[in-house]
């Protein structure tokens, strides 16, 4: 009877799996098609005004751009890079929390990060900062804010999660992300072009706080070994 329970608990556990990782690749997906059209003639006006955001256009009110912008990348070569942090961040925190709950942190991430930026240099471009002026006036887009978020929160999720040594590894994670960000803003001594490194210590620690705070300690529901099937089914994808 344990293994027939045993088969239908792993089959489940299988299906969910594989659902996240279909999650996961319908969002590479997204970034792909919009990144694809934002190189095609006749869809990059389109393209431009849905997901180019720039804190100029967000004060001029495309609120829009602000989410948007997370799925349009620089350019198609960077499907690869971006399709290797998927692998390595977005992956592993969607199979082990739910594609949901990763989209979340994701997003909190670039969202707030690029809010940030935008309330410094608007402000400050209104009141003639000059290099605020270039900021808010430069297109700013790509996945690089939310995947920094998703490893702040994968670094969290690994501290909580596993036994004995998950929080000296989720720290150890966390500093040296946090690491090679603050070395690439320290590294290079005009504002105006780092501030990418800005966002992603922002996107990074926004992750944290999200995954910290907004999910609590709980851990998320897994299949018991006597679960009817029901139960695992139930499980948030």
């Amino acid at each position: 009877m344990n293994r027939v329970v045993n088969r239908v608990v792993n089959r489940d556990r299988a299906r969910l799996a594989a659902v996240r990782v279909a999650g996961v690749a319908g969002v590479l997906a997204l970034a792909t098609a919009v990144t694809f059209a934002s190189h095609s003639a006749a869809t990059a006006g389109v393209t431009g005004f849905l997901a180019k955001y720039s804190p100029a256009r967000l004060a001029a009110g495309r609120v829009w751009t602000v989410p948007a912008s997370a799925f349009l990348l620089g350019h198609p070569h960077m499907l690869g890079p971006t399709s290797a942090m998927l692998a390595l961040v977005f992956l592993p925190y969607a199979l082990w929390c739910g594609i949901g709950r990763a989209g979340i942190t994701a997003m909190s991430g670039h969202v707030v990060a690029t809010l940030v930026v935008a309330a410094v240099v608007l402000p400050g471009s209104w009141l003639g900062w000059t290099t605020g002026t270039t900021i808010a006036h430069t297109l700013d887009y790509g996945s690089s804010a939310a995947l920094a978020a998703c490893a702040g929160g994968l670094a969290v999720l690994i501290g909580r999660r596993l036994p004995v040594v998950g929080p000296v590894t989720g720290t150890v994670l966390l500093a040296l992300v946090a690491g090679f960000f603050a070395f690439h803003l320290f590294s290079v001594p005009k504002l105006d072009a780092n501030v990418a490194d800005i966002e992603h210590l922002v996107a990074l620690f926004t992750g944290v706080a999200v995954e910290w705070s907004l999910f609590g300690r709980t851990a998320p529901p897994q299949p018991a070994a006597g679960a009817p099937a029901r139960t695992v089914a139930s499980t948030r994808a």
